[in-house]
């Protein structure tokens, strides 16, 4: 608050200039806003009015027309009353819908073609669903939907109850209905309007009624088609108030004049009119027509207020746009005469705020004269403040300049010479080498650290490189990278003295790292350049040398001239060594995997460092396939892709990495396959069970037999059942023979030997010496002890 009142204060003429043009402004919209809402209010709600009772005639008009049309397509095949109806004594063909209303006895042909003219007239009208004939003569109702039956067994009950109690004052009857029905295995239900001509009566009721089932969703339709955006709802009633046709299904067929609103249209003494009353809390505008049609049904049209006065809501919002309009010319206005006024001044002070030289720590208020006064004061002392601030922030400029360097992007040439000058870099040539120090375990420490943590590392780092070099060297350490850093080195004159000396501090950097920061670090060299600008080619030299620590080793220290006088060999990926390892795998021999992969190292190790990445991830992924389901990967955490092992190998920062990491796959194929074997041989005893289960009783039962069986050799069968079951196959077959043998002994008076027969003994003689051997008792004491005693 307390800041405003100073704005205020500070510029209290411009601020009354401004307000003069906003009431100008404000006062000529308000005049033009009462006026257009005046004239527009009452043209609005009359056109409303208008439009409701033009939509209502329009839908009354279509339905209407449409209906009567209908009803004369119907009428057709109403048969004029008082005609014979003994067809018998009739020489003229009268047709098929004739027949079906009048005949006394029906052949096959003839109910055939009276459905088919049935279905023929349904066809011809949309608005048709079905169509009855009901014959009360010869007890049968015919169908469009379905062959000839009796008046008891038709499927449409409510259409026959509707005509044999409905009393009939006129030839024809208008009935809204809800047909429901089962119809063979199909539902029906649908809302309808049926018409019934009653043809014939006897004793006062119907005796021949044609029957027209209409669709009431059709009637709908048509007046929807003319409720236009839906701001109306328009729907059908009769004069006692029941609903002929609604939008709303469960309203049809019912009786709504229990409703305030449609009470007072039935009261009505006018054939139409509009009123508004409130419907559900909402104020509605009802519209009704009494048809002077031959059913007399009153359309009924109400409509939301809310809805239908959308264009008046839209001109209210134009209103009040033109109103936002004429403020902000009014306000652009006020500030265009207002800056010139004060442009130059203006112009002053905002140069002066936005070389961000405003401070008034006083608090006071002060005009533009004194504001301006007091900021050329505080100009002259922010010099010298400025020079002293300048001087202080030199090792951050340097730095920053010296890592534009190395990562090649400052333009070279005189200026760079100039500007290294400026800065005080100790670098004066005349040639240079780049060292990196690249960090190890760079993902496991990225996961322990946090990203300010991990920048206090790698500051660290760089000062330790820098204070180590520096004891021999002109050297300055700029951060490289995420994983490393850099120092670069001022060579006077490069020697064989020089280079040990070099080497000797690179190593010592690589000892006090571990022993103040405990971290391991690989050291690199890159090629000599003797320009400023050509650090970038040294520093890449350098990087890429790092990459063969997988080869030399985590703490070594590699020289880049020494990786270009390596002997290139051609790259040749060593298959029989992987299909070795392979073998070893299947077989389960961990210790012959792992000597297969110490050859495969030495084989690969000749080649580049690319070379060899693509080497090791190449037998890494014929390792995963080793396994020849997909589902058996299911037990190794990782998926086995080609992104996958790419990620993991480049994660490693030396050979024993590598090894690590292939001891850990050795292990997880292996137990794969020892699982997935293992399953296999226990489907295999699962199914020897089943079948010496099943045929035990069987005295020609073998081992031999069993392994054929199952495919495999009976040896084998004998091994891996002993090894799941603890017991050999052959104790297996004769304990469910003993087993069996027991249970009949005690359940059957059967001869032994004749049981012996029944469990699969070829032998009597031998099942009694077998059995006394296996329970201690004969066969027949076995039966006599243990039947006596249960």
């Amino acid at each position: 608050m307390f800041s405003v009142s100073l704005f205020v204060r500070k510029n209290a003429f411009m601020i009354k200039v401004l307000f003069s043009y906003i009431i100008v402004g404000t006062l000529l919209l308000c005049g033009l806003s009462i006026l257009m809402y005046n004239s527009y209010s009452r043209a609005i709600h009359k056109e409303i009015e208008t439009n409701s009772e033009k939509v209502l005639a329009q839908s009354q008009s279509v339905v209407e027309t449409y209906w009567n049309s209908t009803l004369e397509y119907l009428l057709q095949f109403h048969v004029l009353p008082n005609i014979s109806s003994n067809l018998n004594d009739m020489s003229l063909n009268s047709g098929s819908v004739f027949k079906a209303l009048y005949g006394d006895t029906f052949e096959a042909l003839e109910m055939g073609d009276i459905s088919k003219k049935l279905s023929e007239i349904a066809s011809s009208n949309p608005i048709i669903h079905s169509i009855y004939v009901y014959n009360k003569r010869s007890n049968l109702v015919f169908s469009n939907l379905s062959v000839a039956s009796s008046i008891d067994d038709f499927y449409d009950r409510d259409a026959i109850q509707s005509i044999e109690t409905t009393r009939y004052e006129k030839d024809m009857n208008v009935m809204p209905r809800k047909v429901s029905y089962q119809l063979g295995s199909n539902r029906e239900e649908y809302q309808a309007i049926t018409i019934q001509f009653v043809e014939d009566e006897e004793n006062g009721k119907p005796a021949s009624v044609l029957v027209f089932n209409l669709k009431q969703s059709a009637l709908q339709q048509m007046v929807n088609r003319q409720a236009g955006d839906g701001s109306m709802q328009f729907f059908i009633l009769d004069r006692e108030g029941n609903v002929i046709s609604h939008p709303r299904d469960d309203l049809l067929n019912k009786n709504i004049s229990d409703q305030n609103y449609i009470r007072e249209i039935l009261a009505s003494g006018g054939n139409s009119g509009h009123f508004t009353t409130e419907i559900d809390q909402r104020k509605m505008l009802i519209n009704y027509e009494k048809s002077d049609h031959v059913f007399k049904w009153i359309f009924v049209g109400v409509g939301d207020y809310q809805k239908l006065l959308w264009n008046f809501t839209k001109i209210n919002e134009t209103v009040l746009l033109l109103a936002g309009i004429f403020i902000l010319i009014s306000l652009t206005i006020g500030i265009l005469f207002a800056k010139q006024m004060y442009k130059p001044v203006r112009q002053l002070i905002r140069k002066i705020r936005s070389n961000g030289n405003d401070d008034n720590r006083s608090g006071e208020t002060y005009n533009e004269y004194e504001y301006i006064d007091r900021t050329i004061e505080r100009l002259v002392s922010n010099v010298v403040e400025l020079e002293q601030s300048v001087r202080e922030g030199m090792p951050a400029l340097r730095h920053d300049f010296l890592r534009q360097l190395v990562l090649g992007t400052v333009a070279g040439g005189e200026a760079t010479t100039e500007q290294a000058a400026k800065l005080k870099l100790r670098l004066d040539g005349p040639s240079y080498r780049v060292c990196i120090f690249r960090l190890c375990a760079f993902a496991e420490w990225t996961a322990k650290l946090s990203e300010r943590d991990m920048s206090l590392l790698r500051y660290a780092l760089a000062n330790i490189a820098e204070e180590t070099l520096s004891v021999s060297f002109a050297a300055e350490a700029v951060i490289g990278g995420a994983d490393h850093v850099a120092v670069v080195v001022n060579v006077d004159q490069w020697s064989n003295s020089s280079e040990s000396e070099l080497l000797r501090l690179l190593s010592a950097t690589q000892d006090n790292i571990e022993t103040y920061v405990k971290l391991t670090v690989t050291a690199a060299i890159g090629g000599q350049v003797d320009k400023l600008d050509e650090l970038h080619s040294s520093y890449l030299q350098a990087l890429q040398a790092t990459v063969h620590r997988l080869v030399y080793g985590k703490s070594s220290i590699i020289r880049y001239e020494e990786l270009v006088q390596f002997p290139k060999v051609p790259y040749q990926y060593p298959f029989e060594l992987e299909k070795k390892i392979n073998d070893a795998l299947r077989s389960g021999e961990r210790d012959k995997a792992i000597e297969g992969f110490e050859s495969f190292l030495d084989e690969v190790c000749q080649f580049s460092n690319d070379e060899i990445m693509l080497s090791l991830t190449q037998l890494a992924i014929s390792h995963f396939e080793v396994l020849p389901e997909p589902s058996d990967r299911s037990v190794f955490p990782a998926d086995g892709s080609y992104k996958t092992i790419i990620r993991e190998l480049s994660a490693c920062d030396d050979f024993d990495d590598i090894r690590q990491r292939f001891d850990m796959l050795y292990s997880q194929v292996i137990s794969g396959i020892r699982e997935r074997k293992e399953l296999k041989n226990k489907d295999v005893v699962d199914m020897v069970v089943r079948y010496t289960s099943d045929n035990f009783r069987n005295p020609n039962l073998t081992v031999e037999n069993i392994a054929e069986v199952v495919g495999l050799s009976s040896n084998y069968v004998r091994t891996i059942f002993k090894s799941h079951t603890d017991q050999s196959l052959s104790a297996f077959i004769s304990e469910l023979r003993f087993q069996e043998a027991k249970k009949l002994l005690l359940e059957t008076n059967e001869h032994a030997n004749k049981i012996a027969g029944h469990v699969g003994f070829s032998s009597g003689k031998y099942f009694y010496a077998s059995f006394k051997k296996q329970t201690g008792h004969t066969p027949d004491e076995f039966r006599r002890t243990f039947r006596t005693g249960s």
